[in-house]
């Protein structure tokens, strides 16, 4: 799932992209959880960039009254957003990929690279365009050549060391649909759903 903060939409409210992808994710919980009892585990940055001291809270972001139940870092407090009254279901919460849980949903938010375009938050990044189309090509199943960690981060990728760890789990998975796709803040969002 994305984890950009204009997901939400009191921080975005004219943002029609970010609303259709939220809306995207919240379907593909609906469907992974509605009828079981399977646990969630998150899976998101934990960079001091990320960090607020408000715990569950966007307050640092400008959105006081958006709340959840626990999170110290954006990606977490986005997931937990995004899950609704889902959230009660998370059993753990971690930086990296590592091994993947049994009857649970894992839930991963990342990005694609920051400078699609000039208004992007790292303006135009020369690679950002081979970089997305890369991202793209991992959340569809079939991968293009991996490039190294420091080619993804001169494309304005900010997460690297995921977007390779999520690369690494292809050969294992059974199905990999990429349902929904941005770019219109020159940040690369996706809804994807992977089976294993």
């Amino acid at each position: 799932m994305p984890g950009s903060p204009a997901l939400v939409p009191q921080l975005a409210p004219a943002d029609t992209a970010g609303a259709r992808l939220l809306g995207a994710v919240r379907e593909v919980f609906a469907a992974e959880l509605g009828n079981n009892e399977h646990a969630v585990e998150l899976i998101g940055s934990q960079d001091a960039a990320w960090f607020t001291g408000h715990s569950g809270s966007l307050r640092a972001w400008g959105a006081p009254s958006v709340t959840v139940a626990a999170g110290y870092y954006l990606p977490e407090i986005l997931q937990r957003f995004a899950l609704g009254s889902f959230e009660q279901r998370v059993a753990s919460v971690r930086d990296h990929l590592g091994e993947l849980a049994a009857d649970t949903l894992s839930v991963l938010a990342l990005d694609g690279p920051t400078g699609l375009t000039v208004r992007a938050p790292s303006a135009l990044v020369s690679g950002a365009d081979a970089a997305d189309a890369w991202c793209r090509s991992v959340l569809s199943g079939a991968p293009r050549e991996i490039p190294t960690k420091q080619m993804l981060f001169d494309a304005s990728l900010r997460e690297p060391q995921l977007w390779l760890e999520l690369a690494a789990l292809v050969p294992a998975v059974k199905r990999a649909e990429l349902i929904d796709i941005d770019d219109t803040h020159g940040v690369g969002r996706y809804v994807a759903r992977w089976t294993f």
